[in-house]
């Protein structure tokens, strides 16, 4: 089958994922595309939004909104009318359909040389509303009746201006007959199940199994297999937060303990012919971490340790050299509060470091070389690219011997390692399948498609593949709060349908709690000295998430797409319509009009919506986000730079930090700290910034990407979230279909 989908009035491309139209391409967001490649895997069915969410979010702790979101603005960008949408569908209670049919070669190929352009933006003005509580949980039924399809006469629809025209109108609608016959001939032709498969002229597929090998302790996290894969090496969590290093004994379910208490681990590798490990500690600031050589005894036991390197903040890959005392490590270091993480060829004698050569060279401080490989003729190393954003990234080769870079390959895929197979085949690990391309050729092989799953690593090893993937066992969670200053760890199995808990921001002693029962969705109001006895404030069909409390009782909520106050006598009033999509929101100083972000044309901006004249006003453009304190405001911009100002217009004074890029914000003030989840070294963490004395400080690391939080009005209480338990397995492929172009995978 074909890679190429006729949607709507556009051409859509799954290798590329760009939409063509008239010559020109349209690059879409990376999330975006992932719903429309699952979409495209089940056009014969309505896909549930809980479907959806699990497929494509897998693992991520995301609201339905969010889900609804990406198909709006996926709706906005491909229909005609994104309020009557015709080829994404939705039923209530049954999901999203996409209606869609393969491309001919031909129609193509005819749509896709093109240049990119930016994609159109469909806005629609504010109708802010009033909505009883009751009437929130209400059957949506007759809007999917009202936006049926009205069917138009040809006699209205077509006119001829004069009577010497009617042949040539006949000729046209004869010819318009013609097409239509010809157009559903080939539709019913078309399989069942529009699987969006690759052109087999330029990618082949080939279906692999996995089959299971071996299974590591719970909240382990394996860091490398010994070359002769008879040894694992993996680091477990504490419930204080330190960790513990291992030793596994591969197939026969035996480990031991090398070393306790220690800071996370970051990446590692088995050297010197597996009697050695070399592996970093990974830290939160730009000098504790290190790069260390542990010798194992004839027991495996460690018998010595070695500091190598010191001074960095981590390392993002080491790979084995050609010689046995020999690695090639990406060096992660701090820039102007900027990570940049490049390769260093090093090598040592016993135990002392003899050469440090710095192989590659990010020029700036906003990209990383991670994830890389060696060839198998110790001649190129091949790694990722990560630039200024996740999906602007590439996949370079570079050759050793003149340290020139022979190949770059655009990778818009979420990556997670490279191995090569043989001298001109390089593996590569995706979120939703390995892809085998060939260097000489560039053929592309996807291996193993749509591999959804917590896939972390991939290592060869006496050529056959290993696959390790780690994730959540339960939804259960562990909190950790911080109450008057003071921390508590707390193992909290929280109940099967509590969703989130908001800290009340006034009242140290009642909690927020968002519950699901059956298809609705509660707020529930609990007292700390009553936790049992709690109290229902709202409840909605749709997810909805608490976004901001006031001083005088009322609740920001976001249902949906909508934001809305919801009063003391229960009914909630909306500031937006559906089709007018607000991402972030808070209340005022005045805990009454409402400040929010939406984007525009690609493009963010702040405004202020006035509650008592209903109108919005426009405060500043290209920020994500506000957040308010009674001493300052501060504003999360697009690039990730950090502001604050005295009021709302004020003059914008830049903070000596920088948060996330990877994701819309989730942030907190409590004055004087402003708390923000962010990324490093691929893991999700949770830091504070102190606006008096300007001092960042590491509080949480999550490293199964479940990590929230919540704080109230004056930090005395801070709850972290994140998964409890986390289950750590092998896999290995044991079976394969010889690929017909000879680009297989070869085991």
């Amino acid at each position: 089958m074909n890679s190429k989908f006729i949607i709507g009035r556009y051409i859509y491309c799954t290798q590329e994922r760009f939409l063509y139209l008239d010559g020109e391409s349209i690059n879409i967001e990376p999330k975006m595309a992932d719903v429309l490649d699952y979409l495209l895997l089940n056009t014969e069915r309505y896909v549930p939004l809980q479907e959806l969410h699990d497929e494509v979010w897998v693992g991520r702790i995301v609201t339905d909104t969010a889900v609804r979101r990406v198909v709006s603005r996926l709706r906005a960008l491909i229909e005609a009318d994104p309020s009557q949408p015709e080829i994404i569908k939705s039923l209530p209670k049954r999901g999203y359909r996409l209606f869609s049919m393969p491309a001919s070669a031909e129609f193509a190929s005819k749509h896709l040389e093109a240049s990119p352009v930016e994609p159109p933006f469909i806005s629609s003005p504010f109708e802010p509303t009033t909505v009883p509580i009751n009437d929130v949980d209400t059957d949506v039924t007759e809007q999917v009746k009202s936006s049926t399809v009205e069917k138009i006469d040809a006699k209205e629809a077509i006119s001829f201006p004069a009577e010497k025209n009617n042949y040539k109108g006949l000729m046209l609608i004869i010819g318009l007959v013609l097409l239509c016959c010809l157009g559903a001939f080939y539709f019913l032709k078309q399989p069942n199940n529009l699987e969006p498969h690759v052109d087999k002229t330029e990618f082949q597929a080939t279906e692999l199994v996995l089959s299971h090998f071996d299974t590591l302790p719970l909240n382990s996290r394996l860091l490398a297999i010994s070359k002769n894969g008879e040894l694992a090496f993996y680091e477990q969590n504490r419930e204080d937060g330190s960790y513990d290093l291992f030793l596994h004994k591969i197939k026969q379910g035996k480990q031991w303990s090398i070393a306790n208490n220690l800071i996370s681990a970051g990446y590692a590798d088995f050297v010197e012919n597996d009697t050695a490990i070399l592996f970093s500690f990974n830290s939160g600031t730009a000098t504790e971490g290190s790069l260390q050589l542990w010798h194992l005894n004839e027991v495996n036991q460690v018998s010595r340790q070695r500091l190598l390197i010191s001074d960095i903040q981590g390392t993002t890959s080491i790979i084995l050299g050609e010689q046995p005392n020999s690695a090639f490590v990406s060096i992660t270091t701090l820039v102007d509060e900027k990570a940049r993480s490049e390769y260093q060829f090093i090598s040592w004698d016993e135990d002392t470091l003899i050469e440090k050569k710095q192989i590659t060279s990010t020029y700036n401080g906003q990209s990383m070389d991670i994830y890389g490989s060696l060839s198998a003729d110790y001649q190129y190393l091949a790694y990722l690219r990560k630039t200024r954003l996740d999906h602007e990234q590439e996949i370079q080769i570079l050759e050793l011997a003149t340290g020139k870079i022979t190949k770059r390959i655009p990778w818009r895929q979420q990556t997670r390692a490279l191995v090569w197979q043989d001298v001109e085949t390089l593996l590569v690990l995706n979120k939703q399948n390995i892809t085998s391309i060939n260097i000489d050729t560039d053929n592309k092989t996807e291996l193993f498609v749509h591999l959804y799953g917590y896939f972390w690593q991939m290592y060869l090893l006496n050529n056959k593949i290993y696959i390790y993937k780690r994730e959540p066992q339960t939804r259960r969670y562990t909190e950790l709060a911080i109450v008057d200053g003071v921390t508590h760890n707390i193992r909290r199995e929280r109940p099967s349908n509590s969703v989130s808990i908001n800290i009340s921001k006034y009242n140290n002693q009642e909690w927020y709690e968002v519950t699901k029962e059956g298809d609705k969705y509660y707020l529930v109001l609990i007292n700390l000295d009553n936790p049992e006895q709690g109290k229902r404030l709202f409840y909605s069909e749709e997810y909805f998430i608490l976004m901001d409390q006031s001083l005088s009782g009322n609740i920001l909520l976001k249902v949906g797409d909508r934001v809305g106050v919801l009063k003391p006598n229960g009914e909630i009033a909306f500031i937006n319509s559906e089709q007018q999509i607000l991402d972030d929101a808070v209340f005022d100083r005045d805990g009454v009009n409402i400040i929010y972000s939406q984007s525009n044309d690609n493009s963010w901006s702040i405004n202020l919506f006035d509650v008592k004249s209903k109108k919005s006003k426009f405060i500043r453009q290209g920020y994500k986000g506000a957040r308010v304190s009674d001493e300052l405001y501060v504003f999360w911009r697009e690039d990730g730079e950090l502001f604050k100002a005295k009021n709302l217009t004020g003059e914008l004074q830049p903070l000596s930090v920088k948060a996330n890029l990877f994701f819309p914000p989730i942030w907190g003030v409590a004055y004087p700290d402003l708390y923000w989840l962010d990324f490093f070294l691929g893991q999700l963490v949770l830091y504070k910034f102190n606006l008096e004395t300007n001092s960042k400080e590491l509080v949480e690391t999550d490293f199964i990407n479940g990590l929230e939080f919540n704080i109230n009005k004056n930090g005395e209480q801070l709850i972290i979230d994140g998964f409890s338990d986390a289950t750590s397995e092998i896999y290995i492929i044991d079976s394969k279909e010889k690929n017909k172009s000879g680009n297989g995978f070869v085991m």
